[in-house]
C-alpha cells in the first residue's frame, strides 16, 4: 500500500478513532518528543512504518502505524498495528477499518470477514 493511502488512514484513525481535533501538522522529527523520534528511527527495512503527527488541543499527537497486507487480505479490511503519543504517554494497538465503512475503526487485528 502506498504511503499516501497509509497516511490518509492514519488521519482517519487520529480524527475517527481517537476524537482528536488536528490541527498545524508536523513535518520534523525532531521536534517531536524523544520517545516518538526513538520509535520513528527504529523501524526494520522489511516492516517500513508510516508516522504523521500534529498539534491538537490535547497537546502533540504522533501516529505510527504499520500496515499487515496479510491480515487486510485475509479479512478484507485495511490492518494497521498502531503506536501513538500524546505528549509523551504512548498507546499501542491493532485496529482495523473496511473499506465500506470509512471512519469506523474496531480494536484488534481484525475477525473474519462479514460481507
Amino acid at each position: 500500500m502506498e504511503i499516501s493511502a497509509i497516511q490518509a488512514l492514519i488521519r482517519s484513525f487520529a480524527t475517527d478513532a481517537l476524537g482528536l481535533t488536528l490541527g498545524n501538522p508536523i513535518v520534523d522529527a525532531r521536534e517531536l518528543p524523544a520517545p516518538c523520534q526513538g520509535a520513528i528511527g527504529c523501524g526494520l527495512k522489511d516492516d517500513p512504518a508510516v508516522w504523521c503527527a500534529w498539534e491538537t488541543d490535547q497537546g502533540t499527537v504522533t501516529l505510527l502505524a504499520r500496515y499487515d497486507p496479510r491480515q487486510s487480505a485475509r479479512v478484507k479490511a485495511h490492518v494497521l498495528h498502531f503506536e501513538w503519543w500524546i505528549g509523551e504517554k504512548h498507546h499501542d494497538a491493532w485496529y482495523y477499518t473496511y473499506q465500506k465503512l470509512p471512519g469506523e475503526w474496531t480494536a484488534g487485528a481484525g475477525r473474519p470477514n462479514r460481507w
